[in-house]
C-alpha cells in the first residue's frame, strides 16, 4: 500500500464496510500527523450510513489514537450513487486540498469457487443458506468487478484534478481482506463493527446492515471469504 507522509491533506472513501474500514484505519494508523477526511455517501435507501461510518470513525480513533479533521457526509441518489460520491469528491478535493485520495475497492471473489463453497450441505447447513436464493445472487453479481481494472493501484486523479488515487487492493478480494485484519490483529475489534450487505431492504438499525445472510452477493461473499480463510488458520491463529 503506497504510504507518503509527506502528504497532509488525506481523503478516504469510508462506506463502512470492511474494505473501506479496513483503508481508513490503515491511512490513521500511517498518517499520523497529517489531515484525515473520511467521506461517506448517504442515500434514501442507505440512510444509517454516516452512522456506520461514525461508529467505524470512533473505533478507529480508539485504536490508533488518530481522529479526522472533519468526517465529510454526501447525500445523494442511490440511482445515482457514483455520481454523488465523485461530486462529494470533487467537493472536498478543492475545499480541502487534497493530495491524496484512498478507495478501497476489491474485486469478486471467483464466481465458481463460491457456488462450489455454497453447494456444500454442510456449509448450507452450518450459516443457514437456501441454495437457489444464494445462486441467484452470486450469478446477478456486478460481473464487471470480476477482473481487476486496467489502471495501477497509485494514478494521477486526472484530469479534473492532478492528485493521487490510491486503490491499493483493486486487484484483491474479500478473502484477502479478511487476512489483513488478522495480521493487523483487528479481526476481533474492528471488523465485527463493519457491513456488507447490499440488498435494497431500507434498514431500522445499523446493525441490521452488517449481514442479510443470502439475500444479496456481498454478504454470501463475506461468509465464504470468512469461512475459507479459516481453513488455512489455526483456532489459535484466529483468536
Amino acid at each position: 500500500m503506497y504510504i507518503n507522509k509527506k502528504l497532509k491533506n488525506i481523503a478516504v472513501e469510508l462506506s463502512g464496510g470492511a474494505e473501506s474500514s479496513l483503508l481508513y484505519y490503515l491511512v490513521c494508523k500511517n498518517y499520523q500527523d497529517s489531515n484525515i477526511y473520511p467521506i461517506t455517501l448517504v442515500t434514501e435507501k442507505k440512510p444509517l450510513y454516516a452512522d456506520v461510518a461514525k461508529r467505524i470513525i470512533d473505533k478507529v480513533e480508539e485504536l490508533t489514537n488518530k481522529s479526522p479533521a472533519k468526517h465529510i457526509v454526501v447525500h445523494g441518489s442511490q440511482s445515482n450513487y457514483v455520481d454523488a460520491l465523485d461530486k462529494g469528491v470533487d467537493d472536498t478535493v478543492e475545499k480541502y486540498n487534497i493530495d491524496i485520495i484512498y478507495t478501497g475497492m476489491t474485486i469478486n471473489a471467483p464466481a465458481e469457487d463460491v457456488i462450489k463453497w455454497v453447494e456444500s450441505k454442510e456449509i448450507r447447513t452450518k450459516y443457514n443458506i437456501e441454495l437457489q436464493r444464494a445462486k441467484k445472487h452470486i450469478n446477478g453479481r456486478d460481473k464487471s468487478r470480476d477482473n481487476p481494472p486496467s489502471h495501477d493501484t497509485i494514478t494521477t486523479l486526472a484530469p479534473k484534478h492532478k492528485i493521487l488515487h490510491c486503490s491499493p487492493w483493486n486487484d484483491q478480494n474479500k478473502k484477502a481482506i479478511i487476512g489483513m485484519y488478522c495480521r493487523e490483529e483487528i479481526h476481533q475489534t474492528l471488523f465485527p463493527l463493519t457491513i456488507s450487505c447490499a440488498d435494497d431492504k431500507i434498514f431500522d438499525t445499523v446493525e441490521e446492515y452488517i449481514h442479510c445472510g443470502d439475500q444479496c452477493f456481498p454478504c454470501i461473499e463475506r461468509t465464504w471469504a470468512m469461512d475459507t480463510f479459516k481453513k488455512d488458520y489455526t483456532d489459535e491463529q484466529m483468536v
